[in-house]
Order: structure tokens, then C-alpha cells, then sequence
């Protein structure tokens, strides 16, 4: 008797236990900004509003195997304002004193992602590189404004 009174108990509470679980209802995703080349994308920002969280996917085109078109995303939580700073940390590497600097960078964590941001010259242009573990990716100042809906 005890022992189906304890085996009884532990099926109710293996039951409340699985009826925790909830399904949120899919959220729609809008596209924030996007930066091609030669009609390719090369990077994407996204915004995927559900009725718990809003999550930002930064997806991109690797730059360090141009052939084999390889993305990545970088997926995080944010909100207004932390995107806006975000934003304001890519635009970083076009700031004079910081355009000149070669060895100026910025690193922190977008989700469980580690980046660096840092600036990069080509031909005399500044761009904004920014590395992952996965690959890196290079905006110009226009491209990066565009990538955020600027």
C-alpha cells in the first residue's frame, strides 16, 4: 500500500512537472537592415518579437572563405537601447582618434558570442571589421548605418 501510495505521488509530480512546459506562439521576424554585394547578402540584421523576449540575429557572410559562402549568425536578446549602443560600438572605429589608431578595438560578448570589433584599412578606406570565433565580417561606415535601418 505505501508503495503504491509513493509511486502514485512521484506520477502527479512527474505530471506537474512536464505541464510547466509552455509553447510561446511564434513571433514574426523583420529584417532591420541588409548590406549585399553584387545582390549577395553580406550581412543581416533581424528582429524576432515573441510575447516573452525580443531576439536579434546578426547573420553574415564569412569573409575569411569568400568562395565556399559560408554564413554565421550571432544571436542575441536586447532592447532598443542596447541595440542602439551596439550600434554606437560598430560606429566606434570611425571616430577620429580611433579611424588613424591600427590597434584600436573593442571586444565584448553579444550573447554567448565573443566579439572584436576593430578598425581595418583598404585602399584608404576605414571599415569596421567584426571577428568571431565562426569568422569575421568588414563594413564600410554607410554599409554599417544601413545594416542597423539608419
Amino acid at each position: 500500500m505505501q508503495k503504491s501510495f509513493f509511486s502514485l505521488l512521484f506520477l502527479a509530480l512527474s505530471y506537474v512537472s512536464i505541464a510547466q512546459l509552455t509553447v510561446s506562439s511564434a513571433g514574426s521576424e523583420t529584417v532591420i537592415g541588409e548590406v549585399r554585394k553584387l545582390g549577395a547578402p553580406q550581412a543581416t540584421l533581424t528582429r524576432l518579437v515573441t510575447n516573452t523576449d525580443t531576439t536579434y540575429t546578426i547573420r553574415y557572410r564569412d569573409f575569411q572563405d569568400m568562395e565556399t559562402n559560408k554564413y554565421f549568425n550571432i544571436e542575441f536578446k536586447a532592447s532598443a537601447p542596447e541595440l542602439a549602443q551596439l550600434h554606437k560600438i560598430f560606429m566606434s572605429v570611425y571616430a577620429p582618434e580611433n579611424a588613424k589608431n591600427k590597434s584600436y578595438s573593442g571586444i565584448f560578448t553579444l550573447g554567448t558570442t565573443p566579439i572584436t570589433v576593430k578598425n581595418y584599412t583598404y585602399s584608404g578606406f576605414t571599415m569596421c571589421e567584426v571577428r568571431t570565433p565562426s569568422g569575421f565580417f568588414q563594413l564600410t561606415q554607410g554599409q554599417v548605418n544601413k545594416l542597423f535601418g539608419k
